[in-house]
């Protein structure tokens, strides 16, 4: 499932050892004995980048990490510096030869993934209600920060993931994470494309003043564009633009004029008009 994927994934591969191969034999390699999550940077999620790290260890004889080196880059700063930062925290089981521990490099493997794994419906359709109700529920200020953001990431998971698996069935589990006014609104979409972004409109819905409110509002910008080439194309195979694909274009040209309206209000407010009197 997504949260799995976000969390994963530590993987070692093989210390490096100076020797000969009867050495070699005898060798155990580190291990890690850290139970700690990958951390993957918010900013990285928010942005959508996925990568992947490979980060050199030199383990001691107490299993503490003394040098660390990134040996191949993701391409992106903001996770080699969260590998590297993750990699310092961790402890090992120490390299052994002939049972005793000895200090040796090994090599890790941090992939930061928003989706890797086989989708579970029931788990995220869980996960998205269970945030929705803890941000409902809760006074401070920073839990509801951290569920909003965790409920965000939801939406982004599922919506990569229908990037690659196009699957108009899908329409009933965002059904079922949404309002009823966002059901109401969206109902005609639901037979002819995925619409994932009834979601993300829906997040600004619920939660107008929440920090995640412009990087929801430009997924769904993103998402309408995506759906009005999806149903010109519809109409392009079908050899005519009907009645429904026309009443949907101007749904969505209808909310785009819409977030375009408040865009420029909320300039108005921040740089007020002054007449010329």
């Amino acid at each position: 499932m997504i949260r799995r994927a976000i969390n994963s994934a530590l993987c070692l591969s093989f210390a490096v050892i100076l020797g000969c191969a009867s050495t070699a034999s005898r060798f155990r390699p580190a291990k890690v004995i850290s139970d700690k999550e990958l951390e993957y940077p918010l900013s990285a999620q928010l942005d959508k980048i996925e990568g992947e790290v490979v980060v050199g260890v030199f383990v001691d004889t107490e299993g503490k990490a003394e040098q660390l080196q990134v040996l191949e880059s993701s391409g992106h700063a903001v996770l080699d510096t969260a590998a590297y930062h993750f990699a310092s925290t961790l402890t090992f089981d120490p390299a052994i030869i002939d049972e005793k521990p000895v200090s040796s490099w090994t090599k890790l493997i941090l992939r930061y993934k928003l989706t890797e794994v086989p989708f579970e419906r029931n788990t995220w359709l869980q996960d998205v209600m269970s945030f929705q109700r803890m941000i409902e529920s809760t006074q401070d200020s920073v839990e509801k920060k951290q569920y909003q953001q965790k409920l965000y990431m939801r939406y982004v998971g599922i919506t990569t993931y229908l990037e690659r698996y196009d699957d108009l069935s899908y329409n009933e589990l965002i059904h079922k994470a949404v309002t009823k006014y966002s059901r109401q609104r969206w109902a005609d979409f639901s037979k002819m494309i995925v619409a994932p972004f009834m979601l993300f409109d829906d997040f600004l819905y619920r939660y107008p003043e929440s920090e995640f409110r412009q990087n929801a509002k430009l997924d769904l910008i993103r998402l309408l564009i995506d759906a009005e080439r999806a149903i010109r194309l519809d109409a392009l195979d079908r050899g005519r633009m009907s009645r429904q694909h026309a009443a949907l274009l101007d749904e969505i040209k209808k909310r785009l004029d819409e977030l375009q309206r408040d865009d420029y209000n909320k300039m108005k407010e921040l740089f007020p008009l002054h007449s010329n009197e």
